[in-house]
This record gives C-alpha cells, sequence and structure tokens, in this order.
C-alpha cells in the first residue's frame, strides 16, 4: 500500500540504497538451532526476497547491514545476489560510514530499515529511517516511518511498495 504522508513520499522518491538488518527485519527474529551437523536456521519471507529484486530492477540498492554473520545469513543474502560483506559486523556505525564511501553514495540518499537499538543509532545519520512493527522502542522513536507490519512478516515488501509507489507517481 503506498504511503499517504507526501512528505514521506517525497523522501522515499530520492532513496539510492535501503540499508536493511536482517534479524528481526528481514526475519522475525528466531533462530533454531539444528544440532552440530546442521547449525542455526532462519527463516526469511520468499515475498520480501521478490521485492528486493524489483526494487533493485528499478535502481534502488539494497544491503544487508547486520551483526549476524550466520552461514544462514549469507546463504539467504546470496541467494538474492546481495553484497554480504556487511554482514557479521561488530560496530553498525562505523560499517555505515564505510558503506557509504563502498557504495559512493550520499546519506542523504540512504534508507536504515531496522529492529534493535543498533540501528536506531543509525537512523539519525541518514535520510529515513524506518522501523518494523514490533521493532525496540528505542527504533521507534528514532524511525522516520514505522510499518505496520513485523520483522519477517512483510514489513519489507511493506516499504518497497511504498518506495516503488512513491517513484511511480512522480513519474
Amino acid at each position: 500500500m503506498p504511503t499517504t504522508d507526501p512528505e514521506l513520499a517525497a523522501q522515499l522518491c530520492e532513496i539510492e540504497l535501503l540499508i536493511c538488518d536482517v534479524d528481526g527485519t528481514l526475519t522475525d527474529g528466531t533462530t533454531t538451532w539444528l544440532g552440530p551437523d546442521h547449525g542455526w536456521s532462519q527463516t526469511y519471507r520468499h515475498r520480501d526476497g521478490d521485492a528486493i529484486r524489483a526494487l533493485m530492477a528499478a535502481g534502488v540498492g539494497f544491503v544487508p547491514l547486520s551483526r549476524n554473520g550466520s552461514a544462514c545469513a549469507r546463504a539467504r543474502m546470496q541467494a538474492l545476489g546481495l553484497d554480504t560483506n556487511w554482514l557479521g559486523v561488530d560496530d553498525k556505525l562505523a560499517a555505515l560510514r564505510e558503506l557509504l564511501v563502498a557504495y559512493g553514495v550520499s546519506a542523504r540518499k540512504v534508507l536504515i530499515m531496522g529492529d534493535g537499538t543498533h540501528d536506531a543509532e543509525l537512523m539519525p545519520h541518514v535520510a529515513v529511517g524506518v522501523a518494523v512493527a514490533d521493532a525496540h522502542s528505542a527504533a521507534i522513536r528514532a524511525a522516520r516511518h514505522v510499518t505496520k507490519a513485523g520483522g519477517g512478516q512483510g514489513a519489507v515488501e511493506e516499504l518497497i511498495i511504498q518506495i516503488l509507489a512513491a517513484r511511480a507517481e512522480r513519474a
């Protein structure tokens, strides 16, 4: 559903890069131990992946930025053709600064989406901060926008639909 906030729609039109947390944003935050032979498991929503591909096809970059560097997270991001260099980072703010340089993009053209306190710390440093509906209260307070859907429940798809709709209306 497109946003009904014209100021947010204008901001979404200017986004060149969406930086997204993994645990609690692309997933619901649940991690399951499958044993020493299989490691950790997480569930990712297929339609979020389709939305990510549509966003990139429209010319907007998508980079996962997460403290989670698990094989499971890496495999999912690789399956989507995403840069996995920003998984398993301890200092998200330092990683954000490096990422902006690596991608050659201004922070004024970046949207951060997340659910936790580490994501909330990044939001003042970019154009738009978005929290998922079930995010930590610090992320909700720091965010410019809060999705209706929770992490792993379609929040990423919801936001991408809003970005693409705003860009289509501008065109």
